[in-house]
């Protein structure tokens, strides 16, 4: 049924319905547990969800329009840099890791997962990144390395 045979009330209810899963999504999308940005094709940054405004201390409209790169560590440009080329190109990240600033000036190890968004005629429209924060992960890992090191040594 095209919408030019609906009544009123059924477009008025199929508004809702629209309404009511927009407000569904924005609020996974905000309240997620893992940040998350959006980029376009230049890296320059879409929108942030809540848990990366919180995370990293910025404010959502402080860091809209800005390149991604600004949040990377200068001695993690070139490899930001070609760290996007390849995923632009591939369209899709899976455990990169960098490291990355937060407002403080703090530094934060994280690891970077993504997709591309293509158009319908398979151009760029969007890439999503979720943003993990591992540096307690890393130290499990190296404390439960240095101990294997310890027995085998033994």
């Amino acid at each position: 049924m095209n919408d030019e045979s609906k009544s009123k009330e059924q477009l008025i209810e199929e508004l809702n319905q629209l309404r009511s899963n927009y407000d569904c999504y924005k609020f996974l999308f905000d309240n997620a547990p893992l940040s998350y940005v959006s980029v376009d094709e230049d890296g320059k940054i879409i929108k942030v969800n809540k848990t990366w405004i919180e995370f990293f201390g910025y404010q959502s409209e402080n860091v809209s329009g800005y390149s991604f790169e600004n949040f990377i560590v200068p001695e993690y440009i070139d490899d930001f840099r070609n760290f996007f080329t390849l995923f632009k190109e591939e369209g899709l990240a899976s455990d990169v890791e960098f490291e990355m600033l937060k407002k403080d000036g703090s530094r934060v190890l994280v690891s970077i997962n993504g997709k591309i968004v293509y158009d319908t005629k398979g151009k760029f429209k969007k890439g999503h990144l979720i943003i993990r924060d591992i540096k307690e992960r890393k130290k499990v890992i190296e404390a439960i390395t240095a101990s294997r090191q310890r027995l085998y040594s033994l």
